[in-house]
């Protein structure tokens, strides 16, 4: 059984700042590939967040992030079975 849970995800990249965002596995994955369109490798990864300081400083909005969906429902790909 997959585990669908929403939580925080890092999309890192060599060189790059950090992105994070807020979703399920699948959103973060159709998120990632949004990222690493268009280019030649994969420069941008996702995992699941587990630094409980991290966490904690995005839900307060000390640290920005976004949610997930609606960056998806921007760059047009709600078609996607997520």
């Amino acid at each position: 059984m997959t585990d669908n849970t929403e939580r925080w995800f890092s999309f890192p990249a060599y060189n790059s700042q950090t992105i994070y965002g807020y979703g399920s596995p699948a959103e973060a994955e159709v998120y990632c590939d949004m990222l690493n369109r268009g280019r030649e490798i994969n420069l941008y990864t996702a995992s699941a967040l587990e630094d409980a300081e991290r966490i904690a400083a995005l839900e307060s909005g000390e640290d920005s992030g976004m949610m997930l969906w609606e960056e998806i429902a921007t760059d047009g790909c709600l078609g996607l079975d997520l």
